[in-house]
């Protein structure tokens, strides 16, 4: 199974005016236009998710929201309140584990619990340290199902280069 790791896009700023709940901070327009990028770099790297799986906090589902629409995969996009910062890595992997027999998943999530989760399927611990900038992916690979210590990082990119790939072509 490939198992993708994307970060939020850009929102707005905890306590910005209107927005009192931190599970309710939108993308600004620079994280949508940003967002666009990495898409179109994503579009050269990955598009055969199974299943798109994403925070229910506002900004995270809009990301989502945002890159299923770009690959036309709106059908494809799940709330899972274990992507919510907080959650063990043990708690994702048994939604991954229920899920049906897939080859890909994209999964929409928040700092510092997708470095968190990046580390334990990698090492097995929760101590690695990433730089997982808004908006930013990584794809790793198991044999079978994701099991902590069983991952193979495949690459892992920040939104700026996913948009230089974009510009390429």
């Amino acid at each position: 199974m490939e198992l993708y790791l994307m970060r939020h896009a850009i929102a707005v700023e905890r306590g910005a005016h209107g927005v009192e709940d931190d599970a309710a901070r939108p993308l600004t327009d620079e994280g949508r236009k940003k967002l666009a990028g990495v898409c179109r770099g994503l579009s050269y790297l990955a598009t055969d998710w199974d299943v798109i799986l994403t925070s229910p906090f506002v900004r995270a589902r809009q990301t989502a929201e945002a890159v299923a629409a770009y690959f036309e995969m709106a059908h494809l996009l799940q709330e899972v309140p274990m992507l919510t910062p907080g959650h063990t890595t043990k708690q994702l992997s048994a939604i991954l584990k229920d899920l049906p027999p897939v080859k890909s998943v994209l999964l929409v999530g928040h700092e510092p619990s997708l470095s968190q989760h990046l580390s334990c399927f990698l090492f097995g611990t929760p101590k690695g340290k990433f730089s997982f900038k808004k908006a930013g992916v990584a794809c790793l690979e198991f044999m079978d199902r994701p099991e902590e210590g069983e991952g193979i990082l495949q690459w892992m990119m920040s939104p700026g280069q996913l948009q230089r790939i974009g510009k390429k072509k």
